[in-house]
C-alpha cells in the first residue's frame, strides 16, 4: 500500500486510507444471508468464505485490493479497488443495494496505486444511527442511491411492532389450563405474539427462539397426545416474524431477528436536585426522539432513577452508541446517574 494520499476527483479530498484485507461484521452478515456457505468438508473458513461471497456480490466490478475503510466519518465501509472499473457494473450492484440496503459509492481516485487505473468502489449500510451528524457526501451518497433523508440524516428503517390481542391470550391460557390443567407462565416468559386461527394458535417470534419455542409447545403437544379426549384440539404452528417486525418482550423492550430493541433507556442513582440540569442535556440531545422522562422514588440519598422514554425503538447496538454520545454532555453535572439498558 502506498503511504501518500492524492486528490480525490469526487470529493476533493484525500482518498481514505484501506485497511487491507479487512471486512466489516455488517457485510459479513449481508453475504451469509444471500450466499449461504457450501456444504463442504473441510468447512470453509469465513476469511475464504467472505472472498468468494463478496465476488458473487461485486460481480464483473471485481475484489482487488480491498480492506475497510473511515469514509467521512463511517468507520465501517468496505472499499475494492480493482484496474478497469465499468460504470455500467457499477450500476449493478447500486441495484443489488437499493434491494439489500447498502450504498454504492464510485470514485476514480483510490488509495491504492492512484492515477494508474485503479479506482474505489466503496459500500456501507443505507441504515445509521439516527442520533449522530453526518457529512455532506455521505447523505449525498445516499440520496443519489434513491434513499430518503430526513431533517439531514439518513432515515430510520421503518419497524412494526406486533401485538397480542388479549381475547386470543385468553383462549391459549383457557385451553392449556383448563383442558390440559398446566401453566403458561414460563411459555409467556418467551417473546411472542399469538394470534387465534380457525384450527389452532399460530405462534409469531424471531428465528432465535423459534427453537426454544418449538420446545416449549412440544410439552403441550405431548399432554395432548395423552388426552383421552381428543376432539376438538388446537394445532399449534409457528411463523418466523420479517426483518422490519419487533415481538414486544420485557418492559420497553422488544426481539427482533436483529436481536434486542429498547424504547427507553434508564439513569439510575441521579441526585435529585441534578434531575433539571440532566432533563435539559437530554432535550437538547435528542430534541422530538425523546417523549418523557419520568422519576421512579427516592431513596435514602435522595436519589431517583429516570426512564428516558423513545419517540421509536431502537437497536442495542444504536442505544449503546447513543449512550457514548449522552455521558460526556452530563459529566459536569454532580451525580448524574449510570445509563442503563433495559433487559
Amino acid at each position: 500500500m502506498p503511504t501518500k494520499q492524492v486528490l480525490s476527483k469526487r470529493s476533493n479530498l484525500p482518498a481514505s486510507t484501506v485497511k487491507g484485507d479487512s471486512y466489516p461484521q455488517w457485510l459479513m452478515k449481508l453475504l451469509k444471508s444471500e450466499y449461504p456457505k457450501r456444504s463442504s468438508w473441510p468447512e470453509e473458513d469465513d476469511y475464504n468464505y467472505f472472498q468468494r461471497a463478496s465476488k458473487q456480490l461485486f460481480g464483473r466490478i471485481g475484489i482487488d485490493h480491498w480492506g475497510t475503510t473511515n469514509w467521512h466519518g463511517l468507520g465501517n465501509c468496505f472499499v475494492t479497488e480493482p484496474y478497469g472499473v465499468q460504470l455500467a457494473d457499477v450500476e449493478v450492484l447500486k441495484e443489488k443495494g437499493r434491494e439489500r440496503d447498502f450504498v454504492v459509492v464510485h470514485d476514480p481516485i483510490s488509495y491504492h496505486n492512484p492515477g494508474d487505473g485503479c479506482q474505489r468502489v466503496l459500500i456501507f449500510p443505507r441504515y445509521l444511527s439516527p442520533f449522530k451528524s453526518y457529512e455532506p457526501p455521505v447523505l449525498k451518497a445516499m440520496q443519489d442511491m434513491g434513499f430518503d433523508i430526513t431533517d439531514e440524516a439518513p432515515k430510520p428503517k421503518a419497524l412494526s411492532i406486533l401485538e397480542s390481542k388479549a381475547e386470543d391470550i385468553q383462549a391459549l391460557e383457557s385451553f392449556v389450563k383448563n383442558r390440559l390443567g398446566l401453566s403458561t407462565i414460563g411459555l409467556f416468559n418467551r417473546p411472542f405474539v399469538v394470534t387465534k386461527t380457525e384450527d389452532g394458535f399460530k405462534f409469531f417470534c424471531s428465528k432465535q427462539q423459534a427453537y426454544k419455542l418449538k420446545l416449549d409447545l412440544n410439552v403441550y403437544k405431548k399432554w395432548m397426545r395423552d388426552l383421552r379426549d381428543k376432539s376438538n384440539l388446537p394445532i399449534f404452528t409457528i411463523e418466523i416474524i420479517d426483518d422490519v417486525a419487533l415481538v414486544p418482550a420485557r418492559e420497553h423492550t422488544f426481539d427482533s431477528n436483529e436481536g434486542l430493541f429498547v424504547d427507553a433507556l434508564r439513569l439510575t442513582f441521579v441526585l435529585s436536585a441534578s434531575i433539571p440540569a440532566v432533563e435539559k442535556v437530554l432535550q437538547n440531545a435528542l430534541g422530538d426522539r425523546l417523549v418523557s422522562i419520568s422519576q421512579g422514588e427516592p431513596d435514602i440519598y435522595d436519589e431517583r432513577h429516570l426512564t428516558i422514554k423513545l419517540s421509536d425503538p431502537i437497536s442495542k447496538k444504536v442505544a449503546a452508541g447513543l449512550i457514548s454520545q449522552l455521558k460526556p454532555k452530563m459529566a459536569s453535572i454532580r451525580t448524574s446517574g449510570y445509563f442503563k439498558i433495559p433487559w
